[in-house]
């Protein structure tokens, strides 16, 4: 097992995660994100107390990975 394997993202690379995703939200394109950057944009919104923006993004993630729980 890798050292960094599970290791959290530091706040700058969730910071640019959910800037890449309000740009893409932004000019109506499609971006992929795997599901852990997923989930560190809901979770970013979740702390910033902006419940509809983290719906917003699960129901993107939801749309990517259908069969994921």
């Amino acid at each position: 097992m890798e050292e960094n394997e599970f290791q959290e993202p530091s706040f700058g690379d969730v910071i640019e995660l959910v800037s890449k995703y309000e740009e893409a939200e932004k000019n109506k394109k499609t971006v992929f994100f795997d599901e852990e950057s997923y989930e560190s944009i809901v979770q970013f919104y979740q702390d910033n107390g902006r419940p509809g923006k983290a719906l917003k993004v699960l129901d993107h993630a939801i749309a990517q990975y259908k069969f994921s729980s």
